[in-house]
């Protein structure tokens, strides 16, 4: 079972719990419409997002953008 605080392996339960739909959108529109680095303070605050969620977003992009189908 994977850690709840482990960002190197996808979760489900902790996915569910920590990233919504409506998170990982935020993340990609500021991401297209920014000209900021999404490791910069201000790409976060454009999104709304906290550190931790955008690392979380960007170490399992591949499985949230499949499972929302995005």
């Amino acid at each position: 079972m994977s850690n709840k605080n482990d960002f190197r392996g996808y979760d489900e339960y902790f996915k569910k719990e920590f990233i919504t739909k409506e998170k990982f959108l935020r993340f990609i529109e500021s991401r297209n419409s920014a000209a900021l680095n999404v490791f910069d303070p201000k790409f976060r605050d454009s999104a709304n997002l906290s550190k931790e969620e955008v690392i979380f977003i960007i170490k399992n992009f591949d499985e949230l953008e499949e499972d929302f189908k995005v």
